[in-house]
């Protein structure tokens, strides 16, 4: 849609991810996102505490069926060690807010807001994030990682080969484009693009 030239998935694949066509040629394209491996191990790390101790408020007969947002607090401590006694945390601290409208002090959530609800649902919001700029770096990484598969996808797919790398989602693991940033760049890939999906931004670096 972006690169307005017809372009269609024709067929999606594995090596690469999809072919595509603009209704007279085929292209291999390959798909990268690229994040702060840390900033999303952590995310991942509070959402499964949040999904199980959904689950387990879910078992409790006792509450009334609500939809809680919970804010958390900045800095959180992230040891997976420590993983069941978060779960159970997040569980007793929710639980006694819903009945009684009084936060408890505790290690994670900050603040909490709950209306009525259809089911028992619970969500983690980190609150606002300084999104990070993409390093030259971590352009050239993603870059090198998937080009190591070219061989393979010329072997299976011997037409031109299109990597599109995407930034710029939600949340404190994303990276926006730096406009100061000078982003050469050296590829076998015949095209690459990155796209900032949250601004909607297309770029064609080659």
């Amino acid at each position: 849609m972006l690169v307005d030239q017809g372009l269609k998935i024709s067929e999606v694949s594995e090596k690469p991810d999809f072919i595509i066509t603009d209704g007279q040629n085929l292209m291999g394209l390959e798909h990268q996102i690229i994040v702060d491996p840390k900033e999303k191990e952590k995310e991942g790390f509070y959402r499964n505490i949040f999904d199980q101790a959904e689950l387990e408020l879910r078992r409790d007969k006792d509450l009334p069926k609500f939809l809680a947002n919970c804010y958390l607090k900045q800095h959180l401590e992230f040891k997976t060690s420590k993983k069941q006694e978060f779960i159970d945390t997040v569980a007793k601290t929710i639980k006694k807010y819903v009945q009684t409208e009084i936060l408890d002090e505790n290690p994670i959530i900050e603040s909490i807001f709950s209306m009525s609800h259809t089911s028992i649902s619970i969500s983690e919001n980190f609150g606002a994030w300084w999104q990070k700029k993409l390093s030259l770096e971590d352009l050239s990484n993603a870059i090198v990682k998937k080009g190591k598969l070219l061989p393979t996808y010329k072997a299976s797919n011997g037409n031109e080969q299109w990597l599109l790398l995407v930034i710029g989602s939600t949340g404190g693991s994303s990276f926006i484009i730096d406009n100061q940033t000078q982003y050469e760049i050296d590829s076998e890939f015949d095209k690459v693009y990155i796209l900032e999906d949250f601004n909607n931004n297309l770029y064609r670096l080659k």
